[in-house]
């Protein structure tokens, strides 16, 4: 994304996905965050890239998709504190520049709330309002949109998503609601 490079880890979908399955992946999101001084040692986190990064590595194993794609786990906006899960970039067929952002989320279940941009769900033991995980990638995506140069001299497409691999059928229309249908879109 040009600029200062605040990229944990890097490589394409070949390299990401033998990382994966070599049992290596969560151990290098770790000791390059460590190497940053971001060091927060929550075990949590950790279990999370491990499993949310399974899920992404299943994901990426279509062989629809171009394997040399390039990958990146864990980059930090600069000037904010905010750190995008997953990106996944690369030229499409017309040979435009394109970026999707992914946030990735290991919820169970969410509830939709009266407030448009917040659901509740179950963190660290507790009920709590969070931002809906569309949201939460659609305003990374702005946020690099709006302040990074390279972003828009390059003329580059962001794509935001979220991927919520645990998420269970029967709580999709608290998530999916129509009061959400401007996040989603």
């Amino acid at each position: 994304l040009g600029g200062i490079v605040l990229i944990v880890y890097s490589g394409t979908i070949t390299k990401f996905n033998n990382d994966v399955d070599n049992g290596i992946i969560a151990d290098l999101v770790k000791s390059e965050l460590e190497k940053r001084n971001i060091v927060n040692n929550n075990e949590s986190e950790f279990r999370s890239w491990d499993n949310s990064l399974m899920h992404m590595r299943m994901v990426l194993a279509d062989n629809a998709i171009n394997q040399d794609l390039k990958v990146a786990i864990e980059y930090q906006i600069p000037a904010t504190s905010k750190r995008v899960d997953f990106i996944i970039s690369g030229k499409d067929e017309h040979d435009k520049n394109n970026v999707v952002i992914i946030e990735l989320k290991q919820w169970e279940e969410a509830r939709r709330t009266s407030r448009e941009g917040l659901v509740t769900t179950y963190l660290a033991g507790t009920l709590r309002a969070v931002a809906h995980p569309s949201y939460q990638a659609y305003s990374y995506a702005k946020t690099i949109e709006n302040y990074n140069e390279y972003v828009q001299m390059s003329d580059i497409n962001l794509y935001p998503c979220s991927y919520l691999h645990n998420y269970k059928e029967e709580y999709r229309s608290e998530i999916d609601n129509e009061l959400y249908t401007d996040i989603l879109k």
